[in-house]
């Protein structure tokens, strides 16, 4: 059931006047605070269907993101039952691989890693300390501090190649309460 004041602000917003106004391509024109308080209402209807429309687009995607778990733990659950029947029939023929029709099973040797008992930065640090520096790698990551550049920029007046201080227009807001 839409209450009084939603009703009212609904038929506003599918107010002929504003609708012909669009399908007509003209702008509206705000003549008094009687067509500019219609305006704000029409506002207020159209950011609430905006919320409703994302708010339902949301509960679909979550729907479909649950629909899609629920669907893919079925299919890993089947793939690991017929793989787990292949490796065990590989090792009762004590072999490395196979070769089939519809494919190849076979077992693969990893390649060694190195697995730390401790934080890589104490391992650096000891490594320092050892002074076994061929084992440490120095990385260095410039980044620009476009705060501080802008700031020495708009005190000084200084230019540099490729920098552009900006503005953007600006924007029109609308606040509805």
């Amino acid at each position: 059931m839409i209450r009084r004041d939603e009703a009212e602000i609904q038929d506003t917003a599918n107010d002929i006047e504003f609708e012909t106004a669009i399908a007509e391509g003209r702008e509206l024109d705000v003549e008094d605070q009687e067509l500019a308080e219609r305006s704000l209402r029409a506002i207020a209807h159209w950011r609430s269907e905006e919320e409703r429309i994302r708010s339902h687009a949301q509960t679909m995607r979550n729907k479909a993101d649950q629909w899609e778990r629920h669907q893919l733990e079925y299919v890993k659950s089947r793939e690991r039952f017929h793989a787990n029947g292949l490796e065990a029939f590989l090792n009762r023929l004590d072999r490395k691989s196979l070769r089939l029709i519809n494919g190849t099973i076979k077992f693969r040797k990893m390649p060694e890693k190195l697995v730390l008992s401790v934080d890589d930065n104490e391992v650096v640090e000891e490594m320092r300390f050892n002074d076994r520096l061929e084992f440490v790698s120095r990385t260095e990551k410039l980044s620009l501090d476009k705060k501080a550049l802008l700031a020495h920029i708009k005190s000084t007046g200084e230019c540099f190649d490729n920098v552009e201080v900006k503005r953007d227009d600006d924007r029109f807001l609308v606040e509805v309460s």
